[in-house]
């Protein structure tokens, strides 16, 4: 007798079709999403990187490991100059001008990062991918 009762079912579908149009709209573009912020973030790697050479210069000689996700970054250098990219974005820095000695090395043609190793001796800095 209650009118109430009959609309308790399509208020429950209407729920579940709801919440399983939410979650496709969010698991679909959580892809978009992560692209977007490594895009955004590429100047941030090619800094840290810049500035592990800059660490790495106050030493003697030593290394400085970055252990990161760098999954879908390359880089290069060539002559002292640093390039980091992500797909279209790229971001090029001068790291022969903030460290003191005479040689930045490192792949002259884009390399796939995954842990970069930059290690400082005598009187050149290398960047290099992989472990130290």
């Amino acid at each position: 007798m209650s009118k109430g009762q009959t609309s308790y079912p399509f208020t429950m579908a209407e729920a579940a079709l709801t919440f399983l149009l939410v979650l496709g709209v969010a698991y679909g573009t959580q892809g978009f999403t992560e692209t977007f912020i490594k895009e955004e973030l590429t100047d941030v790697q090619a800094e840290r990187m810049r500035n592990s050479a800059m660490a790495v210069d106050s030493l003697p000689e030593g290394y400085i490991q970055i252990n990161q996700d760098f999954s879908g970054y390359e880089y290069k250098v060539d002559g002292g100059e640093l390039t980091v990219s992500f797909r279209e974005e790229n971001k090029t820095i001068d790291v022969a001008e903030n460290v003191t000695v005479n040689n930045i090395d490192g792949p002259d043609s884009f390399t796939d990062m995954s842990n970069i190793c930059v290690e400082k001796s005598s009187n050149t800095i290398e960047f290099r991918d992989g472990g130290c």
